[in-house]
């Protein structure tokens, strides 16, 4: 008996004692091995598997062969993070193909805790990587595969509120380099060229933190796209009265002045937005494009109360005060010149009796 307790005891102290090793997430890309020819496109889905806890942040950067594959386009219309800090835009490739290096940082308001069950799609998905292998490769390097790899840098926030990282996996691709020439399918762009759905409806809010932009006037917003997945937004500040690409009138006052406004046009912004107009006088209008082309515009009129009195100007700009001195300046020198001429007919009428 006493045999029998020694043993339950001591299989107690070596579940308590021996550490718990928890599960960790595990960030992958999908498909794990794909092959590729010269001119030939491919896909590579980045993946999340969560632990055993909620995550609501994903930064990781990925290396890949410049020299074999060029990155083509970056889609999110599947995504589960809505909110992007860094990801790869368009005016972006050049550098990105360049450097081989895509870096990627994101987050999950509320937080994600895995695939839905009974979900038949793909609802890990973090964004899709689309490459191209360009028809003619300019290194004598030889190479059978070449692979699309997570930076150990990678890491993944827990929910808890604390920032706290959790334990991740990381998992490439192998990519096989073919010889022989391939057309390319464009799948990807034909996923594009079917989405004929505006992104998601949106608000725009005002806001001033003393902490932001020096304390100055600023917009946020946000939305998704979940067919082609987000491109970029613009955003138009116009007066009541302009009209946009064509510059406010102006008299020569204003011009003399430098107090004439540029033509109201619209911008490309990232978010926050820094407002150009800190008097709030001007209708405020965001549009969100997706990759497809469907544009989204929704406006933003700020309250009367809200709007600032333009800030007074130097004296130098003010035009009142210009507006005296030059009619002061004008009067005088007039005055000075109906002087001038009486003391010349004066001096013209004496000579002539003089010579009589």
């Amino acid at each position: 008996m006493i045999k029998k307790l020694n043993i339950l005891l001591s299989i107690i102290l070596f579940v308590i004692l021996i550490p718990f090793e928890s599960r960790a997430s595990s960030l992958y890309l999908d498909p794990a091995e794909t092959s590729i020819g010269p001119g030939g496109d491919i896909s590579v889905d980045i993946k999340i598997d969560i632990g055993e806890e909620c995550i609501n942040t994903i930064d990781a950067n990925l290396s890949f062969d410049a020299n074999f594959l060029r990155l083509m386009d970056f889609l999110i219309g599947d995504s589960i993070v809505s909110i992007w800090l860094v990801k790869p835009e368009t005016e972006d490739f050049n550098s990105i193909n360049d450097s081989g290096i895509i870096h990627i940082s994101g987050g999950i308001p509320g937080g994600y805790c895995g695939k839905i069950p009974g979900d038949p799609g793909q609802s890990n998905t973090v964004g899709r990587l689309i490459f191209r292998m360009p028809s003619m490769i300019v290194t004598d390097d030889k190479k059978d595969f070449v692979g699309i790899n997570f930076l150990d840098s990678a890491k993944v926030l827990i929910n808890d509120g604390f920032g706290t990282e959790d334990n991740i996996s990381l998992s490439g691709a192998n990519v096989q380099i073919l010889e022989k020439r391939i057309t390319p399918q464009d799948d990807w762009k034909l996923q594009i060229q079917e989405d004929k759905i505006k992104p998601n409806p949106f608000v725009i809010e005002l806001r001033q933190d003393s902490g932001i932009f020096g304390g100055k006037y600023y917009l946020n917003f946000f939305t998704i796209d979940k067919q082609s997945g987000m491109d970029y937004y613009e955003v138009l500040e116009i007066r009541p009265g302009e009209e946009v690409g064509v510059e406010p009138k102006s008299d020569f006052l204003d011009r003399l002045l430098k107090l004439n406004r540029p033509a109201p046009i619209w911008k490309k912004a990232k978010i926050p937005y820094l407002l150009e107009d800190q008097t709030l006088q001007s209708i405020i209008r965001v549009k969100a494009r997706d990759k497809a082309g469907n544009e989204r515009i929704v406006e933003y009129i700020p309250d009367a109360d809200r709007k600032v009195e333009p800030v007074k100007l130097p004296i130098y700009q003010n035009k009142t005060v210009v507006l005296i001195v030059i009619s002061t300046i004008a009067a005088i020198l007039g005055l000075l010149l109906i002087i001038a001429v009486i003391k010349i007919i004066k001096k013209i009428i004496r000579k002539k009796y003089e010579g009589e």
